[in-house]
C-alpha cells in the first residue's frame, strides 16, 4: 500500500462519503420480481422462499419490492382494492436472537432447538405482529397497550359519568311516576335529560361489554396482557397458546403477506415446520376472506436435499450481489469514485489483493468506513474544510 507524501501529491483531499449498512430499497431486479409477482398471484401458493447466501441482497430485493408495490398510482390502488389484489405486507425479523452454530457437524445442527429457545423465537414473532398496530384497532384482544388519551375523549368521558351520576338524582327529586307516565315532549327539560342519560347509558354499556371481552374467569383474576411462559407448560407452542389471537389479528388487519427474515440462522427447521401449520390454519378460518402468503427469506441449505421442495410451494433463488471473485472490481469502483480522497492513493494491486478476502457488501462498505473514520482521525490537516478558502 503506497500513500507517499499526501500533502505534496495532493495537498487536501475530499472526504469518502459515508455509506449505510442497512438493506437498501433501490433495487431493480425484473426478473426477482416477475417471479415474486407469479408466486403471490396464484392462489394455490402458500409458502414462498427466496433463497441466497448471507450478504446476497435478499433484503434489499424485498424491501424495493415492497416499495415498488407501494408506489402504485391511486386508480390502481383503488382497482385493487375493488378486485381484493391489493397488497400488505407485514414484516417480521429476528436478528436479535440470531446466534451462529459453533459447528459445521451436520448432527449438532440438526438437534432440536431447545424448548427456551423455541420459545423465545415465538415470543419473538408475536410481539413483532400484535404490536404493529394501534391497540383500537383491537377492541376485544385480550392485549391491552397504553393508550394516549386526548382531550375530547376525557371530556366525553367526564359528561357521561356526571350524566350518569347527576339523572338519579334528578328523577329521584321529581314525581318518577309523573316522568314516566307524562308524554316526554311536554316537558322539554325532561326529555333532555332522558335522552342524555340513555346515550351516556349507552356509552357505558358499550365500554363494560368490550371491557368482558378483554379477561377470562380464571380464579377471579384478569388474564395477564402480556406474552408469557408457562411455567407449568414449558413444552407448549406460544403459537397454539396464543392461536385465537393470530386469527383475531389476522381478522381486523388486512395483511396479507407475511415476511419472515434471519429464521434460518438458528439452522434448526422446527420454527419453520410451525409457521407453516400456522399459515394453513389462517389460510383456513372461514372468517379470513382472503388468502395470507408466507414468504421466507432463507439460506439455500436449511432444508436437505428434496425437503425444500416439499416444504415451499415456490422457491427463487437470488445470485449474489458480491463474491471473493468480484468484490475486487467492486473495490476498484469505490476507488475510481473517490480518486481524489486517501482511498484513491492506495494502490490497486492491493485493492485487488484483499478483495479475496470480502464476500459480503456490508463487509466491503463497513470496511471503507472505518478506513475513513480512522484516516481522517489520524490525517485530519489533510482535509478540504469548509471554514478555509
Amino acid at each position: 500500500m503506497s500513500f507517499g507524501n499526501k500533502k505534496e501529491q495532493m495537498g487536501k483531499y475530499k472526504e469518502i462519503p459515508f455509506q449505510h449498512l442497512a438493506p437498501i430499497d433501490t433495487v431493480n431486479d425484473k426478473t426477482t420480481f416477475d417471479a415474486l409477482d407469479y408466486a403471490l398471484s396464484q392462489e394455490n401458493i402458500h409458502n414462498v422462499a427466496l433463497t441466497g447466501n448471507y450478504g446476497s441482497g435478499k433484503s434489499s430485493i424485498l424491501e424495493s419490492y415492497i416499495k415498488q408495490k407501494n408506489k402504485c398510482s391511486f386508480l390502481k390502488g383503488l382497482l385493487n382494492q375493488l378486485t381484493k389484489k391489493n397488497t400488505n405486507f407485514l414484516k417480521i425479523s429476528l436478528a436479535t436472537f440470531a446466534i451462529e452454530s459453533e459447528t459445521n457437524d451436520s448432527e449438532k445442527q440438526n438437534e432440536k432447538l431447545p424448548q427456551t429457545t423455541a420459545q423465545e423465537i415465538e415470543k419473538s414473532i408475536l410481539q413483532q405482529i400484535f404490536f404493529r398496530k394501534s391497540g383500537r384497532k383491537f377492541p376485544y384482544s385480550h392485549f391491552s397497550r397504553i393508550k394516549k388519551i386526548g382531550f375530547l375523549h376525557k371530556l366525553l368521558t367526564e359528561i357521561v359519568v356526571l350524566l350518569l351520576l347527576f339523572f338519579p338524582v334528578y328523577v329521584l327529586k321529581n314525581d318518577l311516576w309523573k316522568i314516566i307516565t307524562e308524554p316526554f315532549f311536554k316537558d322539554g327539560l325532561t326529555f333532555f335529560f332522558a335522552v342524555s342519560f340513555a346515550i351516556a347509558f349507552c356509552i357505558a354499556l358499550y365500554k363494560i361489554i368490550s371491557l368482558t371481552y378483554k379477561f377470562r374467569l380464571a380464579k377471579l383474576s384478569f388474564q395477564d396482557a402480556e406474552i408469557e411462559f408457562d411455567e407449568n407448560g414449558r413444552d407448549e407452542s406460544l403459537l397454539n397458546k396464543y392461536l385465537d389471537e393470530l386469527l383475531y389479528f389476522f381478522e381486523v388487519t388486512n395483511f396479507n403477506i407475511v415476511i419472515f427474515e434471519d429464521l434460518d440462522r438458528f439452522r434448526n427447521t422446527e420454527i419453520f415446520i410451525k409457521l407453516r401449520e400456522l399459515n394453513t390454519l389462517l389460510n383456513n378460518y372461514e372468517k379470513i376472506h382472503r388468502r395470507i402468503v408466507f414468504v421466507y427469506a432463507l439460506r439455500d441449505e436449511v432444508f436437505k436435499d428434496s425437503s425444500r421442495t416439499k416444504f415451499f410451494d415456490f422457491i427463487i433463488p437470488v445470485i449474489p450481489v458480491i463474491n471473493n471473485q468480484n468484490s475486487s472490481d467492486m473495490l476498484i469502483n469505490q476507488w475510481n469514485e473517490n480518486e481524489d480522497s486517501p482511498l484513491g492513493k492506495i494502490d490497486e494491486s492491493f485493492l485487488q489483493d484483499i478483495g479475496l478476502f470480502i464476500d459480503d457488501m456490508r463487509l466491503l462498505k463497513n470496511s471503507i468506513n472505518e478506513f475513513k473514520i480512522y484516516d481522517q482521525k489520524v490525517n485530519a490537516d489533510d482535509y478540504i474544510k469548509n471554514d478555509i478558502e
